[in-house]
This record gives structure tokens, C-alpha cells and sequence, in this order.
């Protein structure tokens, strides 16, 4: 008795691990099967010669032959008071953009992977008066100009499993824009380098 039920016991152990090596992935659309992940970029880029930063949220489908295709939206991080085109307070600069990319992946090892990406979208920029100073303007005063603009943006990772289905690694890129055409602004004061840390959760 006690050796039929380790029979069984060790079928169902090897049945179970089998199927853990073989299923790496999250769903199956008739024979094909598809992964996927969510993930969060910080990068550090300059506006105008002063330090800032963009946040990313990324959520992707992925393929078997090391292929993503997915959706990725960028914010805006640049706390500095601007007051040189108003002589009623201060404002700030805010921005962000939101689109398609593809992405690329190839293994190094097990647990290393570089990806090279490209994403092509729109976004939106605008000069906003600052909280203390919106409090006596109407809601169309509060804006001081805005904008629309196109981005492209290639990006290159280098990621690391930390186990399961996480993924930490370093990025890099380059931002192109459209010009951005506000007042007092140079149209290209999105255009330059950024580099930071990406953190994924998913089946690469």
C-alpha cells in the first residue's frame, strides 16, 4: 500500500513540475502561446540644463521568439518654480506622453536579458500657475500655454531575474520630440538622454 501510494505520490510531483518547465506562459491563443508583463521605468533626464525625471508604466503581450508588443505611458517629474514669462507668481512645467513600442528581447543567460524597444506616441505639455496662485484666477487662467507634441523613443535594458517572475535592470535612451512650441520654451528641451532603473513583473 505505502509503495503504491509513493508511486502515485511521485507521478503527480513529476506530472507537476513537468508542467511548471513547460507552461512559461500565461495564456494560449490555439497553439501559440503568449507571456506578458507590467512594468515600472524611473529614469533621470535634464529640462533646461536642471536635473528631472520621468516616470514610465509599461504593460506589454509577449511572444515565444523573444518579441513584446505593448502600451506605455510616460510622466513628468521636474519640481522647479518658473516665474521669467509671468509677473503674477510662479508656475510649473508639466508634461507627459503615452503611445505604442515594440520590443525586442535576447537572452545572455538564464536569468540576463537585453531588450531593445521603440516607442512611438503623442503627448501633452503645458505651463501651469502654481497652487497659491490659482486661487483668484478662473479656470482658463490658470494655464499659461499648452501644447501638443509627437515622441519616438529607443530604449535599450539590461535585465536581471531576481526569481519567479521578477525582473530588475538598468536603462537607457533617447527621447525625440516634435518641437515644442510654447512661449519662452526651446523646442527641443525634450530632446536628450535619460538612464535609470526598470522593475518588471511578468512572463519575458
Amino acid at each position: 500500500m505505502k509503495t503504491k501510494l509513493f508511486v502515485i505520490i511521485l507521478i503527480m510531483l513529476t506530472g507537476f513540475a513537468f508542467a511548471q518547465e513547460k507552461e512559461n506562459y500565461l495564456f494560449k491563443i490555439g497553439d501559440t502561446e503568449l507571456g506578458g508583463y507590467l512594468g515600472l521605468n524611473g529614469k533621470y533626464t535634464t529640462v533646461d540644463s536642471d536635473p528631472g525625471g520621468w516616470f514610465d508604466v509599461r504593460a506589454a503581450i509577449t511572444f515565444k521568439n523573444n518579441w513584446a508588443i505593448g502600451l506605455g505611458a510616460s510622466g513628468l517629474y521636474y519640481d522647479k518654480k518658473l516665474s521669467k514669462l509671468v509677473n503674477d507668481g510662479t508656475y510649473h512645467l508639466n508634461g507627459g506622453y503615452a503611445g505604442f513600442y515594440i520590443e525586442k528581447f535576447f537572452d545572455v543567460s538564464d536569468d540576463i536579458k537585453i531588450s531593445v524597444s521603440l516607442l512611438l506616441g503623442n503627448g501633452l505639455v503645458n505651463y501651469i500657475y502654481d497652487k497659491d496662485y490659482r486661487k483668484e484666477k478662473l479656470w482658463y487662467q490658470e494655464k499659461i500655454d499648452e501644447t501638443t507634441f509627437t515622441v519616438w523613443e529607443p530604449m535599450v535594458e539590461i535585465q536581471y531575474n531576481l526569481g519567479s517572475n521578477l525582473w530588475l535592470g538598468i536603462n537607457g535612451g533617447f527621447r525625440n520630440t516634435s518641437p515644442i512650441e510654447m512661449i519662452g520654451t526651446d523646442e527641443n528641451v525634450f530632446n536628450n538622454f535619460n538612464a535609470g532603473f526598470t522593475f518588471k513583473w511578468g512572463v519575458l
